[in-house]
């Protein structure tokens, strides 16, 4: 058996740690370019940065029906809880008015993704 040389060894390694390194380049070079097409391809959300309607949550959904309230009461004070399962805005809590009682379940009904408002549990304060 012939022995081979140390340069040559060491030559061999560094030609293969360059091709494993260009290889890697290549594999992360092209996930931007699939992650655009992908992006391309994927039909427009209703919002900028907001997930499909299909995949709003709950808590999602609260947060913006508590906008919609606080929006419509903006000289009043709020004690209104405000709870979301599957989609169902249910309000309790103590209101001034019972007309205040159809603004909040106007304004509850407003965010995409609500399917139905419970209001029974608003009642009017007694003053």
């Amino acid at each position: 058996m012939i022995a081979e040389p140390m340069a040559c060894r060491s030559t061999r390694f560094v030609h293969a740690r360059m091709l494993a390194g260009a290889a890697l380049v290549a594999l992360f070079a092209s996930v931007p370019a699939a992650h655009a097409a992908e992006a391309a391809s994927a039909p427009p959300s209703s919002g900028a940065g907001m997930p499909p309607e299909r995949h709003r949550s709950d808590r999602w959904i609260t947060t913006k029906v508590r906008v919609e309230i606080v929006a419509v009461s903006v000289n009043q004070s709020i004690h209104v809880h405000i709870r979301t399962v599957h989609g169902v805005v249910t309000l309790t809590g103590q209101v001034a008015s019972a007309d205040i009682v159809e603004q909040f379940t106007h304004a509850a009904k407003r965010p995409v993704g609500v399917r139905s408002v419970e209001a029974s549990g608003l009642t009017v304060a007694v003053r």
